[in-house]
């Protein structure tokens, strides 16, 4: 449904013309181990592509309380210096990404937020550059790189 509607969002054509750059600086941030870069272009696409579901006719809006007590603790602890960032599904679910050496205290961090947020149990796969958590269950997944 979602990609039927966002050519009725106004913001829509600035989001496509716009992905060549995103993608470049987020090859950019992958190779030269830029996490804050990488943070920063991760965060600004979910949010984009939600702001496009916002925006379109009829609007949009998957998010849960849960969701935004998330994306505003992530990037509380990213300025707490905690090497973390967030995107978001087309739907209400979280997915954090962190360091691998955060990983631990990031976990920890989810499973303290209020709110009804819980992360379950991980599937976890190896992959050539990226360490990566999948969910069993959805809602929010947490993704050591």
């Amino acid at each position: 449904m979602g990609h039927s509607l966002a050519k009725t969002s106004v913001l829509q054509p600035a989001r496509v013309a716009d992905t060549p750059r995103r993608l470049e600086l987020c090859r950019k941030a992958i190779l030269n181990h830029d996490f804050e870069m990488l943070a920063d272009i991760v965060e600004l696409d979910s949010n984009l592509m939600h702001a496009v579901m916002l925006t379109s006719t009829p609007t949009l809006l998957y998010w849960q309380p849960a969701t935004l007590a998330i994306m505003e603790a992530v990037q509380s602890w990213r300025k707490g210096g905690l090497p973390v960032c967030y995107t978001i599904d087309a739907g209400p679910n979280v997915h954090v990404l962190c360091k691998m050496d955060a990983y631990k205290e990031v976990a920890a961090r989810i499973q303290d937020l209020s709110g009804g947020i819980n992360c379950w149990s991980p599937i976890q796969v190896d992959l050539q550059y990226l360490k990566i958590i999948i969910p069993i269950i959805n809602m929010c997944s947490l993704i050591p790189i």
